[in-house]
C-alpha cells in the first residue's frame, strides 16, 4: 500500500480567490503554464497559520497592487485531478477594492491582471469554468458549492 498515492496521508491545498466587480467589469488574472494561457479569479494559496481572509488580502496585493475588503463567500468548489495527484479546494469571496493602483505582480505563472467586461466572461477561457456561477452568485446571497470542476 505504500506505493498507492491515494493511501498516503495527503491533504488538499486551499486556494482563495476574489470576485471583484466594478462598473460591469470583473477583475481577472491571466496565467501561463506549459505554453497555455488562461484566466482565473485573482487569488492564491493559503499559507499555514494564515486565515482565508488574510491570504486573500495578501494575494490580491501581490498579484494586482490592490488593497481589498473581503466580503461573503460566493462559490466553493474542488479541483481534483482524476489521477489523484492534485486536489485544490477553491473558496471564492466577494471583495471590494479599497486602495491601490492596478499593477501586475511578478509571481510564477501570472502574466496579466485586468478588468474584463462581464458580458465577455462567458466567451473567455476561465479556469476552472465558473463564469455562469460567478454571474449567478452576484444575484444570490447564499454561497454555492459546485463540486469537482477539474477538466484536464
Amino acid at each position: 500500500m505504500a506505493g498507492n498515492h491515494r493511501a498516503e496521508k495527503r491533504r488538499p491545498q486551499i486556494r482563495v480567490a476574489a470576485v471583484i466587480i466594478c462598473d460591469d467589469e470583473i477583475l481577472l488574472a491571466r496565467h501561463e503554464r506549459n505554453g497555455k494561457r488562461y484566466w482565473v479569479l485573482p487569488g492564491g494559496g493559503v499559507e499555514y497559520g494564515e486565515t482565508l481572509e488574510e491570504a486573500l488580502v495578501r494575494e490580491l496585493m501581490e498579484e494586482s497592487g490592490f488593497e481589498i475588503r473581503v466580503g461573503p463567500i460566493r462559490i466553493i468548489h474542488d479541483s481534483i485531478r482524476p489521477d489523484g495527484h492534485r486536489h485544490v479546494v477553491n473558496v471564492c469571496f466577494a471583495a471590494k477594492i479599497v486602495a491601490g493602483k492596478l499593477k501586475v505582480g511578478r509571481e510564477g505563472r501570472l502574466v496579466d491582471v485586468r478588468f474584463v467586461p462581464l458580458k465577455r466572461l462567458a466567451r473567455i477561457k476561465l479556469c476552472p469554468d465558473v463564469a455562469s456561477q460567478i454571474l449567478k452568485s452576484t444575484r444570490k446571497s447564499k454561497p454555492t458549492y459546485l463540486g469537482n470542476l477539474w477538466k484536464g
